[in-house]
């Protein structure tokens, strides 16, 4: 009987002091029920938890982060201003939707399937005849039809800063039918070694774009349901090489990673170009330069020489010396064919490639 007595006064004691203690505790020292895991902050990610998993809410919050009231909204030059809006502001937040997508399946799962958001992307197109009312409200009545082309060479424009790579515009006397863009290639960055002008456009690129599996590289360059072509003339004034005119015929089912790795392709093949044109100068220079040292010794030469075998043996030297210098000369000339030929094979490539595309785009239109 005396160890159950002390054990239920010590249970009474237990539940005086438990009262007592909760009593007097401040309101700040009273856990909450939802107390967070351990390795979190009380509260953390349970709100965001609770949003993300409503679609409809999420899918605002990511509209809401696209408008152009966005701090990610860049100024354009006015160039590029008098094509977009009047206010000459362009939001690239819009652009982020892609990488968006891989915070969670939540945010992937909404913006696949909001039709708002996939038109922000360029993946959802509208109907012709929605882009030709749009038409109206802009300077170039074809911008709407193409304007994921126009948002990739904004991109390069506005993150190259005093440094540009390239200046386009798109001509003001285009039709819907016929609508030409105009691209002015500038030069890379010219070192020792040469130029490099796919190293500049690489950097003013942004990094998804250089990933081959890039989603963004499937959007198509026509904005409209009924795909419009779209013809790019582009000219580069190249010290070394001078004016480069090219005419690509794109069609509105070719997609921003077709066009973005011909602008990466054009890059690479001007700088080779460039590389093997200032090469074979250098040679020919070199052979000059040796021409004109060695005619001087022979001058020289000759005015030392009395004796008419002396003088024979000299021309046989001169002339065999000449042989030699028309060889080279003939395999300089040789290198510089090579090198233009493979420029007008890459460029006779490309057309053959767009020829065959526009045929099989108007064949499929016709049947």
């Amino acid at each position: 009987m005396a160890r159950k007595t002390s054990s239920k006064k010590a249970q009474r004691v237990s539940k005086t002091t438990s009262r007592a203690r909760t009593k007097g505790a401040r309101p700040k020292e009273a856990a909450p029920d939802n107390t967070a895991p351990n390795n979190t902050t009380p509260g953390d990610g349970i709100a965001a938890t609770k949003v993300f998993g409503i679609t409809e809410l999420l899918e605002r919050i990511i509209l809401f982060s696209t408008y152009p009231h966005s701090k990610d909204t860049v100024k354009l030059s006015p160039l590029v201003a008098s094509h977009i809006h009047a206010d000459g502001q362009f939001s690239f937040s819009k652009l982020r939707l892609f990488v968006m997508q891989g915070v969670s399946k939540d945010f992937c799962g909404t913006i696949q399937g909001s039709a708002q958001l996939k038109r922000l992307m360029f993946l959802l197109p509208y109907e012709n005849e929605h882009l030709e009312t749009l038409a109206a409200s802009y300077l170039v009545p074809t911008l709407p039809f193409h304007e994921p082309v126009l948002s990739m060479l904004d991109q390069i424009q506005v993150r190259s800063g005093d440094r540009q790579v390239m200046l386009w515009d798109l001509h003001s006397n285009s039709t819907a039918e016929a609508p030409t863009l105009a691209v002015k290639l500038l030069g890379g960055n010219l070192t020792e070694e040469g130029s490099h002008s796919q190293v500049a456009f690489d950097d003013k690129v942004l990094d998804g774009w250089l990933n081959p599996e890039a989603s963004c590289k499937d959007i198509k360059l026509c904005n409209a349901a009924k795909a419009v072509p779209l013809t790019i003339k582009i000219v580069h004034n190249s010290w070394i090489l001078g004016p480069v005119y090219l005419s690509w015929l794109l069609q509105g089912d070719d997609t921003l990673g077709y066009l973005f790795d011909l602008f990466r392709q054009l890059c690479q093949q001007l700088d080779e170009w460039v590389a093997a044109t200032v090469e074979i100068e250098e040679k020919r220079d070199e052979l000059e330069g040796e021409k004109i040292d060695t005619q001087d010794e022979w001058h020289e030469a000759r005015l030392r020489m009395r004796v008419g075998k002396t003088v024979k043996a000299h021309l046989a030297d001169v002339e065999h010396q000449e042989k030699l210098w028309d060889v080279r000369e003939k395999e300089i000339d040789e290198e510089e064919e090579q090198a233009n030929r493979k420029w007008d094979d890459w460029t006779r490539a490309v057309w053959i490639e767009q020829n065959n595309r526009r045929l099989a785009f108007e064949y499929a239109k016709i049947s």
